[in-house]
Order: C-alpha cells, then sequence, then structure tokens
C-alpha cells in the first residue's frame, strides 16, 4: 500500500506540474506569480516523502516550501477575494511567521535525536502542536475569506471558484493540517492513500478546466460574439439604484435588486459587471452611498456624522468610517473640517 501511496504523489505532482506549464504560459493571468508559488509548494509537499527516501538529511528546502502552503493559501484568498482592502494585515503575517518558524529547529532536533528529550513541555508543544494549530487558523482564514464575500462578487468565474476553492483546496489543506495534528506527523497510510488519490483527482479536473482548445483550432470558426446586454436593462438598474435612492435602502444584496427590478440573479451581475464595470457588488452601492454621504456633510454641517451615515444605508458608523476611508482617504469628521475650513478660508 506504501508504494500506491507514492505513485499516486508521483502521478499527482506531475497533474501539478502541468498546472504550472499552463499558467506561466497565460501571461494575463491575474496574481500569477503567487498562484506559481502555491503549485510549487503543492509539488513540493507531494514529493517530500520521494525526496526524503532517496535524498535524506536534505529536506529542509522541500519542507519549508511545503509548509508554505497554508500561508500562500492565505495570500492568495486576500489578493483574489478580497476587493478594495489593500494588503494582508500584520496579523496574517504573524500568524505565518508563528508557524513558520519551527522548522528549521524541528530539523536541527531530528538530526540529533537525543536532543528531542531535554524539551521543555511548552518549547515541544510550540515547536510540534502549537504550530500545527497556527497553521490550521491560517488555512481556515483562507477559507473564511473565500466564502464570506460570494454575496457581493460580481465576476462570475471567480464567484464560480469560490466553491471550487472552498470544497476542493481549502477544504484538502485543512484535512491534511487536521490529520498531521492529530497522528503527530504520522498520518496512517490509509489515510494517506485516500488523500493522495483525491489530489490526484483534483489536479486532473483542474487541468481539464484549464486546458481548453482554442477557438480556431483545426481551423474550426470561432464562435459567435455573446450578445450584449440590453439598454432597458442598465435603465432598470441605475433608476432603481439612483433614482429611487435604492442605495439607501440597508442591506442591500443583489438579490435583492434582482427582486426589485424583475431579473434574474445572474443576468444581473453579468450586467453590473460586464456593462457597469463593476467587481464588487457592495462597493458598487457604497460608491453611491459615500458619494451623497460627502455632500450632505458639507451641506449641512450641523447634522450629526452618524444620522447621514443611517440615512445613505449604512447600518453601523465603523462600517462608514471605513468606507468613506477607502474612497476618500480620510474619515468623515476629518473631510468635513478640512473642506469646511477651505470653503471660510
Amino acid at each position: 500500500m506504501l508504494s500506491a501511496v507514492i505513485l499516486f504523489r508521483i502521478v499527482a505532482a506531475s497533474q501539478v506540474l502541468l498546472t504550472v506549464a499552463v499558467i506561466w504560459r497565460g501571461r494575463d493571468i491575474g496574481h500569477r506569480w503567487l498562484i506559481l508559488a502555491l503549485l510549487i509548494s503543492i509539488c513540493s509537499y507531494l514529493m517530500l516523502p520521494v525526496w526524503a527516501a532517496s535524498l535524506p538529511g536534505s529536506v529542509l528546502l522541500p519542507d519549508l516550501m511545503a509548509s508554505a502552503i497554508p500561508g500562500l493559501l492565505l495570500l492568495f484568498a486576500w489578493y483574489l477575494f478580497v476587493d478594495g482592502r489593500g494588503g494582508l494585515p500584520w496579523l496574517g503575517w504573524l500568524l505565518i511567521a508563528g508557524y513558520m518558524l519551527p522548522i528549521v529547529p524541528r530539523h536541527m532536533l531530528d538530526l540529533s535525536a537525543p536532543l528531542t528529550g531535554e524539551l521543555s513541555g511548552g518549547l515541544h508543544w510550540w515547536l510540534y502542536d502549537g504550530s500545527q494549530i497556527l497553521k490550521l487558523g491560517v488555512a481556515l482564514w483562507a477559507l473564511a475569506l473565500a466564502w464570506q464575500g460570494r454575496e457581493a462578487d460580481l465576476l462570475h468565474s471567480r464567484l464560480r471558484f469560490r466553491y471550487y476553492f472552498c470544497g476542493g483546496l481549502g477544504v484538502a489543506v485543512v484535512v491534511v493540517v487536521m490529520a498531521e495534528l492529530a497522528s503527530g506527523f504520522r498520518v496512517p497510510v490509509q489515510l494517506e492513500l485516500l488523500g493522495m488519490a483525491g489530489i490526484c483527482v483534483a489536479c486532473f479536473a483542474l487541468n481539464v478546466w484549464l486546458l481548453q482548445p482554442a477557438s480556431g483550432l483545426f481551423f474550426a470558426p470561432p464562435p459567435g460574439e455573446p450578445a450584449s446586454v440590453s439598454q432597458p436593462i442598465v435603465d432598470k438598474i441605475l433608476h432603481y439604484i439612483e433614482g429611487q435612492r435604492g442605495y439607501a435602502r440597508h442591506d442591500l444584496k443583489i438579490g435583492d435588486l434582482a427582486d426589485e427590478i424583475g431579473i434574474a440573479e445572474h443576468v444581473l451581475r453579468k450586467t453590473i459587471n460586464g456593462t457597469l464595470q463593476q467587481r464588487n457588488f457592495n462597493q458598487f452601492i457604497n460608491h453611491y452611498r459615500i458619494t451623497e454621504a460627502a455632500q450632505r456633510l458639507l451641506a449641512e454641517p450641523d447634522l450629526p456624522i452618524l444620522t447621514i451615515a443611517l440615512d445613505v444605508g449604512f447600518r453601523s458608523l465603523s462600517s462608514f468610517n471605513s468606507a468613506f476611508k477607502q474612497l476618500h482617504g480620510v474619515a468623515p469628521s476629518q473631510y468635513r473640517s478640512q473642506n469646511t475650513s477651505a470653503d471660510h478660508s
């Protein structure tokens, strides 16, 4: 059975390398280098036992690359699924560093086994169980990022990929980390065989999805261009959002908007994304809210900021402040004071 596990690892690694080649050729792929780093790390994880059997004592670099998977997964999820929030916050980098730092000491202890027994309980826990718990937390955070933003996502391909990400790669990483944690890094062969078979199938399915034939292959005529979205649909959207101040409705979701104007949700997503050039529904709506709020901050200087925030559709002052600062670079109170003082000078 052990030989079957190795065989599945090699086959899965070959599928990952094929994906690397496809991604490498796609010059217009977003976050290409991050995706390549994640795929190479997955390949390192798959080939780690083979490398250890062939060249024992020289697996530090492959282990570092394999252990980077949850961190790269979090970075990938942050930059792919989170719109308009800037770089990964310091907590994410701290968690990644927290589970990556023990890898080198663990290898040093493996090379001098007698020292292992001299470790204090706290140090031993951090080097082994503690680092795995941090790794699990990083992977779960990546899953949460992919799942929580699906409602406002206007990119159809990215919305679909969120489900693949959560149900495929993200769950696989979580399961592997939990299995290593529960077994003390000695995963049963049967479970490992099942996991490698699953990775093989997932990698094969990913490559089938990526390797689409070119439209003109073997001189076949290219398919016709999709019909453009009709202007009446756009007019309905803008009439409700702008004309009826639909943006001021608290917690307005894309499904609510679809119901209000009588359009299928998938058509609405495609229209707002393709015709109105928007990637995120919440940002699309917040733009209208912040535009009105900025005008009223100056036109009604005595009106409390909270009142304005609630009236334009925000449910809390904190969410209003965050959205306002993303658009204008300053807090609402600072925006009001700067522009009011400028008007009086």
